[in-house]
């Protein structure tokens, strides 16, 4: 294999000299012609794996990647080091759409960056049928597996690039269980994909789990003295918002971050972090997959992650200058329970599937028996206030019937309209008619006879017509206040595609053995999140690589228990516990309190305190205050 040709191309593209681990055994089976999964961390270089291989074999690779702020960005580096490359944005008119098509066809360009989401239009399928493709990049590959941390459904749409034209895929992700990684074999139809695995091992970061009853102040502690940028992790929008707000009324430099601000506010707000404008970000999941600064000192979790892929993947925005960096998990009672009740309220059963399933037909009125042309606007949110169910658990419901190809979702990003034919049009009478919304209707007819109901891009149905969009809203509201059609003008978020005949309770049946396993699966999750919480020896890191299948008897040296070795004597843990006691018969305290007035390591402290708080000898109260029990 060419060796000093890969080279060649890295130095004169990104001015490296020599490739990173395992970065040249990938590009390897690439240029063999073999389907590859690459585990690679955070930050370990993978986008060179399919990048340089593409380069080498002269023809287009298509690289599937889940957010368009990831996009743009590679899309950018490579324009910028010469490389031509293009993404397609969500909401392009169709018109703009095949000027960018042909352009990725006949002009030149190595790269093509495209959504799951795009990947799942047929016409977009068809166009790249037709393209040079000698290479499919799939970033972020764990988002194919319904046993992953981060599945999305659309991801599924991937299995079907066999069927667009035959190419070497590249399945790329920074956090897969083995697992994890059979899923990816068997959703891209890839049974003897070549692994090749980079060591989970972060060797800069300190992972330390504290446990407190007043995590504002340990919040605060530990950011009186961290320099670089923060991260703060919680799990809910409203928690977001108000801990910067917070934080800004202590005079430190905060913003939030959450899947509810628009698109510009988000592009806002991470520009302000990333150029140093904001120190802290306060964020949910959504403040995940493509951001990347070098110089973040510290990620905190506020709140407990779902499981340890989660974890794992955002603790790794920590560090990635090389420079030590610290991953801090703070956690009280409380958050146990919490998290075994959001756990609890996203499980579904065959009872509430099926219940999903005929609420769907009911809402979208479709007869015992029958399979819809074409796809319905749908919005989550109001199904689930029309039948009363709780967002989360139905989102999951609506996840499994997608992924065992019972109906299809598609996300919207841009205003979209659903018509309905309600009676045959005469076309040659409309066209003599002199009234233009007549006339439109003999036009719309003339290019969707057949399809009932369907779904518009209102821009781009607009620009085919050569009318304004008022003109074409105008135009459809007489239209449906005359009954030819049935115009829906609502917003919504989702399109809904039936894949199969309804058939109710045979239609369900038929994939619910992989159910029961499949919530066994998310429950050992949590469990594993309690146990790592709960080490008292041995190494965090080391723990995280067993859990990732990566045998290890490493000792990082950095983790809180590897530097737990000066544990207090058990004559110390004795004394200390006695004075814990005595302080709290006085009146009751809480943790700040005792640490100040006890002269002990702080640790040692609260390792006391947790101590009493289990055996039941002392409890806390509503103001986080301990007191004898």
């Amino acid at each position: 294999m060419n060796l000093a040709l890969a080279k060649q191309i890295l130095h004169r593209y990104w001015g490296y000299d020599e490739f990173r681990p395992n970065q040249w055994e990938v590009i390897q089976e690439i240029l063999s012609g073999n389907h590859t999964i690459a585990l690679m961390p955070t930050g370990g270089g993978k986008s060179l794996c399919f990048q340089i291989p593409a380069l080498m074999l002269q023809g287009l690779c298509v690289v599937i990647s889940p957010l368009l702020a990831l996009m743009e960005d590679q899309v950018n580096q490579l324009n910028k080091r010469g490389v031509k490359a293009m993404f397609i944005p969500s909401g392009t008119p169709k018109k703009e759409l095949e000027r960018l098509l042909d352009n990725a066809h006949y002009g030149g360009y190595s790269f093509l960056y495209l959504s799951p989401e795009r990947l799942q239009d047929h016409w977009i399928q068809s166009r790249l049928s037709h393209m040079p493709i000698v290479l499919y990049a799939i970033d972020e590959a764990h988002c194919i597996a319904q046993w992953g941390h981060d599945f999305r459904p659309a991801y599924l749409a991937c299995s079907t690039v066999h069927q667009i034209k035959q190419a070497p895929i590249i399945a790329l992700t920074a956090t897969a269980t083995p697992e994890v990684v059979e899923e990816i074999r068997t959703q891209l139809n890839i049974p003897g994909a070549v692994v090749h695995k980079t060591t989970f091992a972060r060797t800069n970061i300190e992972y330390q789990i504290v446990k407190t009853q007043d995590k504002w102040y340990r919040l605060k502690q530990v950011l009186s003295d961290q320099p670089k940028s923060v991260i703060i992790y919680t799990n809910s929008k409203d928690l977001t918002e108000r801990l910067a707000d917070e934080l800004q009324k202590n005079g430190y430099s905060a913003d939030f971050f959450h899947g509810g601000l628009s698109g510009e506010q988000k592009s806002l707000k991470l520009n302000a972090w990333l150029v140093d404008q904001t120190q802290i970000m306060v964020a949910t999941t959504a403040f995940g997959m493509g951001i990347d600064k070098a110089d973040v000192g510290l990620v905190i979790h506020y709140q407990l992650p779902e499981n340890l892929e989660q974890y794992y993947q955002e603790t790794g925005r920590a560090g990635r200058d090389g420079g030590k960096s610290k991953a801090l998990m703070l956690y009280d009672d409380q958050d146990l329970g919490k998290a075994r009740d959001q756990l609890a309220a996203k499980k579904v059963d065959r009872t509430f599937i099926k219940e999903v399933y005929k609420h769907l037909h009911a809402y979208l009125r479709v007869a015992y028996g029958e399979k819809p042309e074409g796809s319905f606007l749908f919005s989550m949110r109001q199904f689930c206030e029309t039948y009363q169910l709780t967002e989360s658990k139905t989102s999951q419901a609506f996840s499994l019937l997608h992924h065992y190809k019972i109906i299809q979702l598609k996300e919207i990003h841009h205003p979209m309209a659903q018509i309905k034919w309600t009676k045959p049009v005469d076309i040659e009478l409309c066209e003599q008619n002199s009234s233009p919304h007549i006339q439109f209707l003999g036009w719309l007819y003339r290019h969707k006879p057949n399809t009932n109901p369907w779904v518009v891009d209102i821009k781009n149905l607009a620009s085919k017509a050569r009318i304004s969009q008022k003109t074409l809203h105008h135009f459809l509201q007489i239209l449906h206040q005359s009954d030819y059609l049935n115009y829906q003008t609502k917003v919504e978020d989702t399109e809904v595609e039936y894949m199969v005949p309804r058939e109710d309770d045979r239609t369900i049946e038929a994939f619910l053995p992989s159910l029961k396993p499949l919530m066994e699966s998310k429950q050992k999750k949590q469990n594993q999140i309690f146990d790592y919480l709960e080490l008292t020896q041995g190494c965090r890191m080391n723990y995280i690589l067993s859990y990732f299948g990566e045998p290890s008897n490493v000792v990082c040296g950095m983790c809180d228990l590897c530097r737990a070795v000066d544990l207090p004597s058990l004559e110390q843990t004795l004394e200390l516990r006695k004075t814990i006691v005595r302080f709290l018969q006085i009146k009751p305290l809480n943790s700040r309190t005792l640490v100040d007035k006890i002269e002990a390591p702080e640790g040692w402290i609260l390792r006391a305190i947790t101590e009493l708080l289990q055996e039941e000898l002392i409890e806390i109260n509503r103001d986080n205050d301990y007191s004898i029990k």
